[in-house]
């Protein structure tokens, strides 16, 4: 059941990054899936300072993987600023966007205790729903983060959403498509 909020109640946006980078673990999700997007991010800021997501802590290698805090002009987005990337923007009321801000600085002050789902990713595949306490991969990051706010409810669990559902979200609206490193004269 898709929930959507009437006009009436205060606003705020969040928004939802797509992007494909051209790393190893990136081309085979992309081969594997054939979907456009391979990785997601949230961003609560307009400026788009800050994105959070579960991904690689290093530019160069995969592991160790966890809880991230991305910029544009750093780590694997700094690296590949031509890859392709949609930015969406969705509103959510304010209690909605606080409870979304609460949990992101919560698991930010425990980062170290988050690790990334790799059997999540594998389950996700076979359509099978796993969750691990404290293991996330990025797309099922920012699906369980939206649910568990009351942002959205999405039709199958968290850890069965990959980067292309949230294309198919009539929630989000398109703010911006194109290559990553153009992306901050959009905003």
């Amino acid at each position: 059941m898709l929930r959507f909020y009437t006009s009436q109640q205060e606003t705020r946006s969040v928004y939802i990054l797509l992007t494909r980078s051209d790393t190893y673990f990136s081309k085979l999700i992309h081969k594997v899936t054939a979907e456009e997007y391979t990785h997601v991010s949230i961003a609560l800021d307009p400026t788009l300072r800050h994105f959070y997501s579960f991904g690689r802590k290093s530019d160069i290698f995969m592991f160790p993987a966890g809880f991230v805090r991305e910029t544009l002009q750093s780590g694997v987005f700094g690296r590949f600023q031509e890859m392709p990337c949609a930015l969406y923007e969705l509103q959510v009321p304010v209690a909605v966007y606080e409870t979304i801000a609460q949990r992101i600085t919560q698991m930010q002050h425990s980062a170290d205790a988050y690790h990334y789902n790799c059997l999540g990713v594998l389950l996700c595949k076979l359509d099978f729903a796993f969750q691990r306490q404290y293991h996330y991969f990025c797309s099922q990051f920012v699906a369980d983060l939206l649910q568990q706010s009351g942002a959205i409810e999405f039709e199958k669990a968290a850890s069965l959403i990959q980067p292309g559902d949230f294309l198919r979200l009539p929630q989000l609206q398109l703010y911006y498509q194109g290559q990553l490193g153009q992306l901050p004269q959009a905003t």
